[in-house]
C-alpha cells in the first residue's frame, strides 16, 4: 500500500548514502519492505524519532514466543589506563554494510555495530558472522585517550553519543571526549575513519574557551561574552548530530554541578568546504560572562535535532539566578537555530512557569526533542517537536511559529514565596506550547473562583513545582515517535513517577503511549492527550525508548527499554545489571511486557539514559561490553 507524502516517517531508511537534503524527501516515506536500516546517531536519524519501521523479524508475537534472548556478547571491553571498566552512556550504533580497509579485512563488507565508551575507546564490532568471522568480534578498537573526567563512581571519557556520516569520503565516525593523555586535557572532537580507526587529519580539535569562550577568534562566539569553563566543569553528554549537505558537526555542552552556561558548537568538518575541521561558531546559551553558573546547560543525551530544513533544536536547563525576562539569557527553553554559520536565533519556546524550574533545577533539558509532521489538511499545525523534561510533563510545539520571542524569555510567571501555588498557564504571561481543551486540578485560575486550567500535560507525576531535582526528577529521557497507516502519530515516553510530590520512591506509570490529538476543526492546532499507560513497570533512571515495527503498524511495534535500576545519584561501580525490557506498543493497558532480560544475560552495570538499537532482527546494547539479542531459533 503506497503511502501519502504528508505521511513523515522520520527515519533514514534504504539509503546507502544518507545525508542529502534530497535524502530527507525520501526519508519521508516509510519502508515496509525489511530494508537495510542504518542507526547513524542518537536515536538514528537527525530527527532523533527513535523509530525504526524496517523491523520485520521481531515481532510481537515472536519475541513473546520463548525463543527471544541472547545472542551474544563481545565479553568485558578495555579497561581505561587506571584499571578502571567501561560503561558505555554513548548509545551503540549501527550501519548495515561497511567494507573494511583494514590490512587483514580489506574489501570484505560487513554488518557493523560501532561503540564508544568512557574507557576512551571507539569500537566498530561485527554484528552478523560474515566472511568467517563470528558476531561480536571486534574488526578495529581506536584508543583516543586517557578518560580525564568522573562521576556515577566511574571515569569518563565519552559520553555523548557518536555521529555517522555516511556521506563523506571515507565515511567518518564523529566522536567527543574529555580526554588527556597523549594530549592536554580538554573535550576533543575526533573524525574517525569508518573503515578502518584510523584518525582523520586534521583531527582532533580541542573545544575550550580559547576555541569556543570568550577568548575565541572574533566571530565564533555568538551571544556572549561567555567564558567556555574548564574541561572538568563542562558536560558533554548530548548526542552529535550532522547537518543534511555534511558540512557541520553539532556538538551540545552542558556544565556539571550547575556550574556553567550551556553552548552549542558547530564544527566546519571541511567535506563541503575542502578546509581543515575548524570550530567556526560557538552558540552560549546566556551572556553570563565568567560566571561559574548553570546558564541553559545542553546536556540532555539526546543532543540537538535537526528538522527536514536543516533548522537545529534543542532544550537547555535552569538558570539558578532566576533572571526572569534578561535579555540573552536562555535557561529552560526549547532554542532553534537557523541552517547555516554562523549560529542564528531563529525560534524561542519557554515554558510559562520558567522561574519556578529555574528556582526547583527543573531542567527542561532533561529531555531532548523529537520532530516529526502530521496531515497539513486535518490541522493549522502539520509541523511539530515534542520534548519532556525533568518534571515529567510532554511539550508539544509547532515549529512554524515558535511561540518565543528572539530577545529574552517571557517574565516570570510564579509567586516567589511559594513556588508551589497552583497557578493558570493561560494567564499572562501564557504558555506559548499546544495543549487540548481538558483542565487539569494542578492548574488553577487566577481570578480569585481557583477553577481547574488547561496547560502542559503531565505524564509522570505527581505535578509539582519543587522537589524536581536529583533523584525527585521524573524523567531524563528523549521520546520516541510512530505514525501509523492512518496517519495517527504517538510519543513516546519513559519517566520515574513518584509515590509523593517530594517523594524520592518511584511507581508505576513509567511508560506512557501519548498521541498527538489532530482537531475536528482543520484551522486549529493539533495537541497531546495520554493514550495508555503502564500499570506495572517501575522504573528509577530509565533510557530514551526505542520502537520498531513492521512498516506503520502499531500492531506490530514493539518498544525497547533499558532500565539500570539505579537512582540519578546512585553509583555504577559495581555488579549492578541493567534489564532490557520489550514491550507491546499496542497493548498498554493492561501492560503487555514482551521481554524481559536475567539478570545473568548483563554481568555489569552500563550507564543512563542512553538507549538500545534494533536492527534486523538483533537488539544491540552497550554495558561495559556490547550484548546482542535476538531470535535464537
Amino acid at each position: 500500500m503506497s503511502q501519502p507524502a504528508w505521511i513523515f516517517a522520520f527515519v533514514l531508511v534504504s539509503c546507502a548514502r544518507e545525508g542529502s537534503q534530497s535524502s530527507a524527501s525520501s526519508a519521508k516515506r516509510v519502508a515496509t519492505d525489511g530494508s537495510s536500516v542504518n542507526w547513524l546517531m542518537f536515536h538514528g536519524d537527525r530527527f532523533r524519532s527513535g523509530w525504526n519501521p524496517a523491523e520485520w523479524i521481531l515481532t510481537p508475537s515472536a519475541v513473546a514466543a520463548g525463543n527471544f534472548g541472547k545472542l551474544w556478547d563481545t565479553g568485558r571491553l578495555d579497561l581505561d589506563p587506571s584499571g578502571n571498566p567501561p560503561h558505555f552512556y554513548a548509545s551503540p550504533l549501527y550501519v548495515d554494510v561497511v567494507t573494511m580497509t583494514t590490512p587483514d579485512l580489506r574489501g570484505l563488507p560487513f554488518h557493523v555495530v560501532i561503540a564508544a565508551s568512557t574507557a576512551g575507546y571507539v569500537y566498530a564490532i561485527n554484528a552478523f558472522a560474515a566472511n568467517g568471522i563470528p558476531p561480536g568480534r571486534i574488526l578495529w578498537s581506536t584508543y583516543l585517550g586517557r578518560p580525564a573526567g568522573g562521576g556515577d563512581g566511574v571515569s569518563w571519557g565519552v559520553l555523548g553519543t557518536p555521529a555517522i556520516d555516511l556521506n563523506t569520503i571515507p565515511p567518518t565516525v564523529y566522536v567527543a571526549g574529555d580526554l588527556s593523555n597523549p594530549r592536554q586535557r580538554n573535550w576533543w572532537v575526533f573524525g574517525i575513519d569508518l573503515t578502518n580507526g584510523a584518525i582523520l587529519p586534521g583531527w582532533p580539535l580541542p573545544v575550550n574557551d580559547g576555541t569556543a569562550g570568550m577568548a575565541a577568534p572574533p566571530g565564533i562566539q555568538q551571544n556572549g561574552p561567555t567564558r567556555f569553563q574548564d574541561t572538568g566543569t563542562m558536560a558533554q553528554r548530548g548526542g552529535l548530530n550532522i547537518s543534511w549537505d555534511s558540512s557541520t558537526l553539532y556538538v551540545p555542552f552542558g556544565g556539571y554541578n550547575d556550574t556553567a552556561a550551556g553552548f552549542l558548537v558547530a564544527i566546519d568538518t571541511g567535506a563541503v568546504s575542502g578546509r581543515a575541521p575548524s570550530i567556526v561558531s560557538a552558540f552560549a546559551s546566556s551572556r553570563s560572562g565568567t560566571a561559574s553558573e548553570a546558564n541553559g546547560g545542553l546536556w540532555s543525551s539526546g543532543g540537538p535535532a535537526i528538522d527536514e530544513n536543516g533548522v537545529v533544536y534543542a532544550t537547555t536547563g535552569n538558570d539558578l539566578t532566576v533572571r526572569g525576562a534578561a535579555a540573552n539569557y536562555w535557561g529552560e527553553s526549547l532554542l532553534a537555530w537557523a541552517p547555516g554559520l554562523p549560529l542564528q536565533l531563529v525560534g524561542t519556546y519557554t515554558p510559562w512557569n520558567h522561574c519556578q524550574m529555574d528556582r526547583a533545577d527543573t531542567d527542561l533539558a532533561g529531555g531532548a526533542p523529537v520532530i516529526f509532521g502530521v496531515d497539513p489538511n486535518q490541522t493549522s499545525t502539520p509541523n511539530l517537536i515534542a520534548f519532556g523534561g525533568k518534571q515529567g510533563l510532554a511539550y508539544l510545539v509547532d515549529r512554524d511559529h515558535m511561540p518565543g520571542g528572539l530577545v529574552s524569555r517571557p517574565p516570570c510567571h510564579e509567586n516567589p514565596s511559594d513556588i508551589d501555588r497552583p497557578l493558570d498557564p493561560t494567564a499572562s504571561p501564557a504558555d506559548g506550547s499546544l495543549f487540548g481543551p481538558d483542565v487539569y486540578s494542578w492548574y488553577r485560575s487566577e481570578d480569585g473562583s481557583n477553577q481547574p486550567r488547561r496547560g502542559p500535560l503531565d505524564v509522570f507525576g505527581p505535578y509539582h513545582e519543587s522537589c524536581m531535582n536529583s533523584n525527585f526528577a521524573r524523567a531524563r529521557s528523549t521520546p520516541a515517535y510512530l505514525q501509523g497507516t492512518d496517519g495517527s502519530t504517538y510519543i513516546f515516553f519513559t519517566g520515574s513517577t513518584k509515590t509523593g510530590t517530594c517523594s524520592t520512591t518511584s511507581t508505576w506509570p513509567s511508560v506512557a503511549r501519548v498521541k498527538v490529538q489532530l482537531p475536528v476543526d482543520p484551522t486549529l492546532p493539533s495537541y497531546l492527550r495520554i493514550d495508555a499507560v503502564d500499570q506495572t513497570l517501575i522504573f528509577e533512571s530509565p533510557s530514551s525508548p526505542v520502537v520498531s515495527s513492521n512498516g506503520p503498524d502499531i500492531t506490530s511495534a514493539i518498544i525497547w527499554v533499558i532500565e539500570p535500576h539505579r537512582k540519578r545519584d546512585e553509583s555504577l561501580q559495581g555488579p549492578y545489571p541493567p534489564s532490557l525490557i520489550a514491550i507491546s506498543a499496542q497493548d498498554m493497558t493492561p501492560l503487555s511486557i514482551l521481554y524481559t532480560s536475567s539478570p545473568a544475560d548483563f554481568a555489569y552495570a552500563g550507564g543512563k539514559y542512553n538507549s538500545v538499537v534494533v536492527a534486523n532482527g538483533n537488539v544491540f546494547t552497550g554495558t561495559d561490553r556490547v550484548t546482542a539479542f535476538g531470535l535464537r531459533q
